[in-house]
């Protein structure tokens, strides 16, 4: 039985979270306003900062120059989902707010619908570049608080007068919502999805997968009925190995995805595709793990 003290230490707790920020190159946000969501990775989670003046140079390398920064409260999210804090080096809940990498906003489906705890979206211009003015648009038929600068978050020179107001005027329905694909549907069409607790052993590092309490996304397919199916990419093969909770190795075979190249599969993956998962070659999985069932435990 729940002690009246422990609930209200549990109500009190999760209101002390304060504002959240996640970052994507500009080039994305577009598409985030239009599907009305925030996908969340293959990891069950949606990565933001208490840090509004955060690092964003690892940005630079996608496909834009310029950032966009989605402001949430912090307090209101943490009513309805796990946040938890992640280090970059792999501690959780280090008492040093310094250092923690990030504030992972742990999703239990694959969409994180952001729009009720919106306050305000930062966009900051490369010197060569302006804003899209397609995205202005959205922002004001949404009546989203904006503004825009020129430079990085660190250096938050103004750019454009801002539009001001109260995030509880925000009205995403003004936005003509567009149809998205998750990633696992992408990754794993007709195949039902279940989460199992295997690591991904790398050379330098060890034990990186999963990091969440749920485990790792698999596909359950009947043409591999003894096995899990897991997303990957090819250039792994000579340096990932997989193992069970245990540290058991496990006895694995990597397989190209039948999908990956077909013209057709490609083509939707380029265009709705959630943001944050565009299309890129390299980086793209292009091949299945089979994990043995009768060696994960």
């Amino acid at each position: 039985m729940i002690k009246l003290t422990d609930l209200l230490k549990e109500i009190t707790e999760a209101k002390q979270v304060g504002d959240l920020y996640h970052f994507t190159p500009l080039s994305n946000l577009k598409k985030i306003l239009e599907t009305r969501y925030i996908f969340a990775n293959e990891e069950g989670y949606v990565s933001t900062s208490i840090r509004p003046n955060m690092e964003t140079s690892y940005l630079q390398n996608m496909k834009t120059k310029s950032i966009a920064r989605l402001m949430f409260d912090g307090d209101k999210i943490s009513t309805k989902y796990k946040i938890r804090p992640f280090a970059y080096d792999g501690a959780f809940n280090s008492d040093d707010p310094e250092d923690l990498g990030e504030e992972q906003i742990m999703i239990p489906g694959d969409r994180f619908n952001f729009i009720p705890y919106l306050k305000r979206i930062d966009i900051f211009l490369n010197k060569k570049e302006t804003v899209n003015p397609k995205i202005l648009e959205l922002l004001e038929k949404a009546n989203i608080p904006y503004k825009v600068y020129q430079g990085t978050p660190i250096s938050n020179i103004p750019y454009s007068q801002p539009k001001t107001g109260n995030p509880e005027d925000i009205n995403i329905g003004n936005i003509p919502e567009k149809r998205t694909y998750t990633k696992k549907e992408m990754y794993y069409p007709n195949m039902k999805t279940t989460f199992i607790k295997v690591y991904a052993n790398l050379n330098v590092l060890k034990n990186t997968l999963p990091t969440q309490d749920k485990g790792i996304l698999a596909g359950i397919s009947s043409e591999y009925p003894d096995y899990y199916l897991i997303a990957d990419r090819s250039d792994y093969k000579n340096d990932r190995e997989w193992v069970n909770s245990k540290g058991e190795k496990l006895n694995t075979k990597l397989i190209p995805m039948p999908m990956f190249n077909d013209p057709k599969w490609r083509e939707t993956w380029k265009k709705v595709i959630p943001p944050d998962n565009y299309f890129n070659e390299r980086l793209t999985k292009d091949s299945y793990y089979l994990i043995p069932k009768n060696e994960v435990n």
